[in-house]
């Protein structure tokens, strides 16, 4: 029911955004990836979508960063790497 409900809630901030939704427990790593990190709304709401599921984010890994947005800045309580900055 809880995955259910997260699903429900993604799919109205985030409508054309595929989100996996797997079992989380306390013991469980996340390294959370994705193509673009533009103002850090979409990382920041899925770190906290981790954290709700019990997990711990370890870090965040980008292809692209577009700095002049500073969606790494909501991401300050994480480890954030990025190969392109722009």
């Amino acid at each position: 029911m809880m995955f259910k409900a997260w699903r429900m809630i993604w799919s109205m901030v985030q409508p054309r955004s595929k989100l996996i939704l797997m079992p989380l427990d306390s013991n469980d790593r996340v390294l959370l990836i994705d193509d673009l990190l533009a103002t850090g709304g979409t990382a920041k709401a899925s770190c906290e979508l981790v954290e709700k599921l019990g997990a711990r984010v370890e870090a965040c890994a980008f292809v692209v960063e577009l700095d002049f947005l500073k969606g790494r800045e909501k991401l300050d309580d994480y480890e954030v790497h990025s190969l392109l900055h722009f």
